[in-house]
């Protein structure tokens, strides 16, 4: 039980899964998952979170509050690169009719 102690730590093992957590959502989120990165960013931040206020470090827990409203943020605000990668491949499918087109347009009524 002693061993068990020595690895987990007084911290309920949660410094390690701050560690493992934040590997997994930097490898998902520089890979393009962006939504799940965050979505395990913020099981990162809350264990974190815990594990700072156990050991009474308070930089950590505005850090970690700070972070879980960027990944919250970020989760509500959606993955945006999606329109741009569209535009990027419209400009360069080199087979779109485009041609410019007369536009009507009425005169304001005063």
């Amino acid at each position: 039980m002693e061993i068990l102690h020595a690895i987990i730590g007084k911290y309920y093992g949660l410094d390690w899964g701050v560690l493992t957590f934040g590997l997994i959502s930097t490898i998902l989120m520089t890979n393009g998952s962006l939504k799940l990165g965050m979505k395990i960013g913020l099981l990162t931040c809350a264990c974190g979170f815990t594990c700072a206020l156990l050991s009474g470090q308070n930089g950590f827990i505005v850090y970690n509050l700070l972070l879980m409203g960027v990944n919250i943020r970020g989760l509500l605000r959606g993955d945006r690169r999606g329109i741009a990668r569209e535009v990027v491949q419209a400009a360069a499918n080199t087979n779109a009719n485009v041609t410019p087109q007369a536009v009507q347009v009425r005169a304001a009524a005063r």
